[in-house]
């Protein structure tokens, strides 16, 4: 089982990638989400500076249901690359197809297949619904993600009952344990706007567990995105805008 404990989410550009500390997240994964075929030049350089600062990048991709998957793989994935952060997936076929892209792509990369990680994000009811078998679809998968945004966002109400949150956040801790994985939780900031760059005087990025990451980046305008993630324990865990959740595992 991967210790993971913190993710950072970045901008798939050079430029825009903030200053880090002497301390790196558990893995580190490039936005690729905002990210087109104009811009795949720029995320490899901005993974080849991220690996020479040691961090364990992973590629936060686009779905399985994205046309542009197979591409944007094709042009980012390469040797030292751990995994790939997919969000999207409802269905096992879903991540079993994603398993075989991956294994073509190694192919064609000189990677040796199988060896690129998986990190899963449970983002739907529907997901939710699957999580036991999503978590035991796949032998690349390394952690299983509850996105508590998406899922909120679903229920259609400005603010979601946190009975129903913590029901969500329970059921993927119990399917990713059942499968030997650790759990985390995500909260990312908003989008990264493409072509921004980080201000002069942004803060070094701290650890994704610290209670505040990013500098409190979404509320001045800090252009990097950060996934919280949960460690053990029940305790008390903090976004990156500073709000508390009480009562979620902080590592699992």
């Amino acid at each position: 089982m991967d210790a993971v404990r913190s993710l950072l989410l970045v901008p798939a550009d050079p430029d825009g990638l903030p200053e880090f500390g002497s301390e790196l997240p558990d893995a580190t994964l490039l936005d690729l989400m905002h990210t087109d075929a104009g811009g795949h030049d720029a995320a490899v350089a901005a993974i080849d500076a991220l690996r020479g600062a040691g961090h364990r990048v992973y590629l936060h991709a686009r779905g399985p249901q994205s046309p542009d998957l197979r591409d944007q793989l094709l042009a980012t994935l390469r040797d030292g690359v751990y995994g790939v952060s997919l969000p999207g997936v409802v269905h096992a076929d879903q991540l079993r197809f994603a398993d075989s892209l991956l294994e073509d792509v190694e192919g064609r990369a000189g990677i040796e297949p199988g060896l690129t990680a998986l990190g899963l994000w449970i983002e739907s009811a529907a997901a939710l619904g699957r999580g036991a078998g999503l978590a035991a679809a796949s032998s690349r998968l390394t952690w299983l993600g509850v996105a508590t945004a998406p899922l909120a966002t679903e229920l259609a109400v400005d603010a979601p009952s946190p009975a129903l949150l913590d029901h969500a956040r329970a059921a993927v801790v119990f399917a990713a344990r059942a499968s030997g994985l650790p759990a985390v939780e995500g909260l990312p900031l908003p989008a990264i706007a493409p072509g921004r760059r980080r201000p002069a005087r942004a803060r070094p990025a701290r650890p994704a567990h610290a209670p505040s990451i990013g500098g409190g980046g979404a509320q001045r305008g800090v252009p990097v995105g950060v996934i919280r993630l949960s460690a053990s324990g029940l305790g008390i865990a903090r976004s990156a805008a500073g709000e508390s959740h009480e009562g979620f595992p902080r590592s699992l």
